[in-house]
């Protein structure tokens, strides 16, 4: 396990200790954007809503990022997606956010980060 992908478990497992409402779960192998997916929805979650989450009643909420088992059990396969192409689904106390190619992925986060917990990034253009 490298060095950030240990760090990112630990981050996880830390959050969850503390009795977050959420928890964010990487396949066991992540690539690249699916780490910082995985960083940038922590980072924006704990600034917004960390303690007002739930799904479906539920909570605590785990965040299933990338091409991992419990998103190919929903029926999310990110092989059978098209490059830069994303979804976002939840299942029971679940949301499973998967993409297809590089940046699938990253952009399902960012497209739950905008619609969902109504974070906004501002552009001087």
């Amino acid at each position: 396990m490298s060095k950030r992908a240990l760090c990112m478990w630990l981050l996880c497992a830390a959050v969850s200790a503390r009795g977050e409402p959420f928890r964010i779960v990487l396949p066991s192998a992540p690539t690249p954007a699916e780490k910082t997916a995985a960083s940038e929805l922590e980072h924006y979650l704990s600034l917004t809503v960390a303690g007002q989450l739930s799904v479906a009643g539920q909570s605590p909420v785990r965040f299933l990022i990338g091409d991992s088992a419990e998103a190919r059990r929903a029926g999310l396969v990110s092989t059978n997606m098209a490059e830069e192409a994303w979804h976002v689904r939840s299942t029971g106390a679940d949301v499973v956010l998967v993409g297809g190619g590089r940046r699938g992925t990253l952009y399902a986060v960012y497209h739950f980060l905008e619609e969902v917990v109504g974070v906004s990034w501002w552009n001087a253009f």
